[in-house]
């Protein structure tokens, strides 16, 4: 999985909903499974400006934040 810390960033960034779902769009994009990346943005295309800082985060800390 590639390192989404700053797609999540342009997310975050995005002052719009508008520019948050071009934003979202193109970091579900670098997703290595194609079937997921099609679901997620299909779901995230009805997201309000919350709902998409949260999948944002979620999907940069995945991989990174391990449960001891």
């Amino acid at each position: 999985m590639k390192n989404l810390e700053e797609a999540a960033q342009a997310v975050w960034n995005a002052p719009t909903i508008g520019a948050k779902k071009v934003a979202m769009i193109h970091m579900i994009g670098q997703f290595d499974h194609k079937e997921k990346a099609a679901k997620l943005q299909q779901q995230s295309t009805h997201m309000t400006i919350n709902q998409l800082d949260k999948l944002a985060a979620d999907l940069m800390l995945r991989d990174t934040d391990r449960v001891i």
